[in-house]
């Protein structure tokens, strides 16, 4: 084989090297968010996911319903009777470009927004031990919930209050 042959096989092992790095497959419930030299591009998926390497980057979401469990969340009701809540919020992302410009972890902002909510609901409920006060509080912490994750990509589809203790 001769030096020209060689310095030809050379670049095209190094061509199908950057390609293969430069590709993804990504399945039915997974985006990928292209951002090229930083900047977002476009979200790409389900199917081959094709970036240049080295210059574009590739952000994963998954689009798959998430369940969040909010453990001991401290809250007051309206008669300042300090309560501890446990909480289930079911989510999940449906618009990807939106979850992952809009901010930095959707799960934690999930959460951090479930308890912040939770207490200002809590805080109007004269009584959080009956079982209409909590489902009246489930539907409104529900709602504020939506409206507060929509701008997010991030679509709601269960919040449940599990238990409320009165604390010490």
């Amino acid at each position: 084989m001769d030096r020209f042959g060689l310095i030809v096989l050379i670049a095209i092992v190094i061509a199908a090297a950057a390609f293969a790095s430069g590709t993804r497959l990504a399945s039915a419930s997974r985006r990928y968010v292209v951002f090229r030299l930083g900047r977002f591009l476009r979200v790409s998926g389900p199917g081959l996911v094709i970036a240049l390497p080295l210059i574009d980057r590739l952000v994963s979401v998954d689009l798959g319903e998430r369940l969040a469990r909010i453990e001991s969340a401290e809250a007051t009701t309206g008669q300042n009777a300090p309560v501890a809540v446990d909480l289930e919020v079911k989510y999940k992302v449906v618009d990807p470009a939106k979850a992952i410009l809009g901010v930095e972890n959707v799960d934690y902002a999930v959460r951090q927004a479930a308890v912040r909510l939770l207490g200002s609901v809590l805080g109007v409920t004269p009584s959080a031990a009956g079982l209409y006060e909590r489902e009246r509080a489930e539907r409104e912490l529900s709602g504020r919930l939506r409206e507060m994750l929509a701008p997010l990509g991030v679509e709601l589809t269960l919040v449940r209050i599990r238990e409320i203790r009165r604390r010490a």
